[in-house]
């Protein structure tokens, strides 16, 4: 019997005849199927010549119509990209009306072709991209992304693409004269970021419809002046460039967003003032800047944040930017003192960390904000005397103080509400905080030293009550008859004794984690806890809890050394509608599956897991 072409592997006209014979009668899916057989061989397959392979799929799309995703990954593997890309890709990009490109790290062959349909291009990390003259056929681009492109130098090209609206050119390193973009004047937004650009001469007068423009990481930019006139920019970004002040720039008004991170030359913040719709200002690790001069007014912005601004030494013009919701302060080695802060009276929060020379805070006395004060790695003294009485604090963290001992001291905080305290390894007492009259939340975690929490009780209203890591804390008698704790976290307190809280009237939740407690007597007596989350250490007996008439819910999800005999206690708690419980425990319990079994039975919403 005599062998066919198509069977020859050293041939593959047989194979290109049968699927021509397909084609009249080919189905859209099968017709996708030989598009693939055509382009993207197998190994073993026999080889095809690249033009009759393509023009052969190129019909067969005309029937399947592979969406443009499809082709798209196809492109880097066939043998003929532009022969694929004209017969094949084109079609498709113009069936879907699609107008837009990605692709990374390799311009393929034939991109020449989707020039008449494309209107957003990305050529993302393509190194070995340098000369752009193939893309001056693109003349209707709005959108072109060369970021990451670093073989590109020369941009004469580009001036073909006069309706190019938005141009990204980061970390095109080798890029420094934009001269030839200032011929493109329907440009919206620019990106030079990281680029080896200098000079802006001309760009101002040239690109009047610019709106945003990013000079981030051009290191050897000195002179701003040139954008002066930029009536439409809103965004700007001169962030690690080698700018020394900004009053060279002027007709701005419309800016709303500057950014001047890691300025590392700028001094004075003169200029800053004629933009008068700032909204936005990000100023972190100007290393040179003593005050906050030139700052002008702004009372749209709501947000500063300045961090490792270490030659900063006067906040007072500060007072400048009324609107501020949110002040930070990091590493800033020489400031002395918040003095300004006090005239933002809508200030909601004030962080402060690692300020190591900050211990004036008296300027807040009396003011009403802040309402929230973040204290962290601050050298205040042996307790809270350096705070002055802030009428409308409400929430206070004094975190990582090295040398507190105590919280007296505390000034006139009336509308305390929340007290958190972390990481303060002297810290052996907490005064009489309890005698604050709103005092609702107390966090201590990490306090290595503190041996009770007596300085707790008192008049507070206090309702939350969370002790983490307090190593040294031996008991909390202190608040065993409070009328007002409703929750309860407590984890890893080695030390600490099962608390009583059968006299806790208002506790409603309990959670503990990693506390040696062999059972739940502690609880005895408790008429108001509806929810248990339970993660000890060598529990023995959950006895107790059938005596707790207003359990709903309990958890044993972390119990990994349940030593139990019996889980039968779970039956008797009349009210239990939810039991997390480990798959482990249930079977090692004795009687666990059938108490669980049976408390499905009854509705409880049983989760093993």
């Amino acid at each position: 019997m005599s062998t066919s072409r198509i069977d020859d592997p050293s041939d593959g006209t047989g194979e290109l005849e049968a699927l021509r014979d397909l084609l009249p009668t080919v189905k859209a899916a099968r017709a996708r199927k030989a598009v693939r057989e055509l382009l993207v061989r197998d190994a073993d397959a026999p080889p095809l010549d690249p033009a009759e392979a393509v023009a052969l799929a190129a019909r067969f799309a005309a029937v399947g119509e592979p969406t443009t995703d499809t082709l798209l990954k196809l492109w880097p593997k066939v043998a003929d990209p532009d022969g694929f890309a004209e017969l094949l890709l084109l079609p498709a990009y113009v069936r879907e009306n699609r107008t837009d490109l990605k692709v990374s790290r390799t311009v393929p062959e034939g991109l020449r072709h989707l020039a008449p349909v494309l209107r957003a291009l990305q050529l993302d990390r393509c190194a070995g991209l340098g000369d752009l003259a193939p893309l001056a056929e693109f003349t209707r681009l709005n959108h072109l992304d060369l970021g990451g492109c670093s073989g590109v130098d020369d941009l004469a090209p580009l001036t073909a693409l006069t309706a190019l609206e938005s141009l990204r050119l980061h970390r095109c390193r080798k890029v420094k004269d934009i001269t030839p973009l200032l011929r493109l004047r329907a440009l919206r937004t620019l990106d030079l970021s990281m680029t080896g650009v200098a000079s802006v001469s001309g760009l101002g007068a040239a690109l009047p419809e610019l709106e945003s423009l990013s000079l981030q990481g051009c290191r050897g930019l000195r002179d701003i002046g040139p954008l002066s006139g930029l009536r439409r920019l809103t965004t700007l970004d001169l962030g690690w460039t080698g700018i020394k002040d900004l009053s060279a720039l002027t007709d701005v008004g419309a800016v709303t967003e500057l950014d001047l991170t890691s300025c590392a030359h700028l001094t004075t913040l003169k200029g800053i003032g004629a933009m008068s719709g700032l909204r936005v200002l990000r100023m972190d690790k100007l290393r040179r800047l003593r005050s906050l001069d030139g700052l002008g007014h702004h009372p749209d912005v709501t947000e500063l944040v300045l961090t490792e601004c270490v030659e900063l030494q006067d906040l007072r013009a500060i007072a400048g930017l009324p609107g501020l919701r949110t002040v930070e302060l990091a590493d800033c080695e020489r400031l002395t003192s918040v003095a300004g802060v006090e005239a933002l009276t809508g200030l909601d929060l004030l962080r402060v960390r690692d300020c190591t020379a900050l211990r004036d805070f008296s300027p807040l006395a009396g003011a009403p904000a802040p309402r929230r004060l973040f204290l962290t790695n601050i050298d205040g003294g042996p307790d809270l005397g350096f705070l002055p009485e802030m009428p409308g604090l409400q929430v206070l963290l004094i975190d990582r103080f090295r040398t507190i001992r105590t919280l007296d001291g505390a000034p006139g905080l009336p509308d305390l509400r929340m007290l958190d305290v972390r990481h303060c390894p002297a810290l052996a007492d907490l005064g009489r905080v309890g005698d604050l009259p709103e005092l609702r939340r107390v966090q201590i975690l990490g306090c290595d030293v503190l041996h009770d929490v007596d300085g707790l009780a008192g008049r507070a209203p206090l309702a939350e009550l969370r002790l983490e890591g307090v190593r040294q804390l031996e008991s909390l008698d202190a608040l065993a008859d409070s009328p007002t704790l409703q929750k309860i976290k407590i984890e890893s307190c080695d030390r600490l004794k099962p608390p009583p809280m059968g006299g806790m009237r208002g506790l409603r939740e309990l959670e503990y984690r990693y506390q040696p407690w062999p059972d739940f007597d502690f609880l005895i007596g408790s008429t108001s806890i509806e929810s248990i989350k339970a993660y000890p250490l060598g529990l023995r007996s959950v006895s107790a809890l059938a005596k707790l008439s207003s359990l709903r819910r309990m958890d044993f999800r972390g119990t990994y050394t349940l030593q139990v005999n019996t889980l039968a206690p779970l039956l008797e708690i009349s009210g239990l509608t939810h039991l997390v419980l480990s798959g482990n425990d249930a079977r090692h319990v004795p009687d666990g599956r059938e108490v669980v079994a049976e408390l499905r039975d009854r509705g409880v919403s049983p989760y093993v897991f």
